[in-house]
């Protein structure tokens, strides 16, 4: 008797289900990259905005970085944000540590942490 071959199964191409922007939040989250270029003894930053393509220049003690850090929390990257200036601080505390304490004066932490929570 002849033995028959089994034709292999097709798999078809899963789809995922995330939406585009879901996946850019995803993708930014799990980088190895930093949203926040430092320069000049952290008195300015360079931010990344991942979902625009752009990277804009701030003064770290001034509300328009706050501002533009909860614009970024709001669009998901709170878990980033924090790691990253976790980061920074570590990295270089005589710069950064001042930074940190104006985001916690500014109450920016507790944003973040609500924005996580959602």
């Amino acid at each position: 008797m002849a033995s028959k071959k089994k034709a292999p199964k097709k798999l078809g191409a899963k789809k995922d289900e995330k939406t585009e922007l879901q996946l850019l939040i995803q993708s930014t989250l799990n980088s190895a990259y930093s949203l926040f270029i430092p320069c000049q003894d952290g008195n300015y930053v360079y931010v990344k905005n991942p979902v625009e393509g752009t990277t804009r220049h701030f003064q770290t003690n001034k509300a328009e970085f706050i501002d533009y850090i909860k614009l970024l929390a709001k669009i998901g990257f709170t878990e980033k944000i924090k790691k990253d200036i976790e980061e920074l601080v570590k990295k270089n505390p005589k710069d950064w540590t001042k930074v940190y304490e104006f985001l916690k004066k500014e109450k920016t932490f507790d944003l973040l942490n609500q924005e996580e929570s959602k």
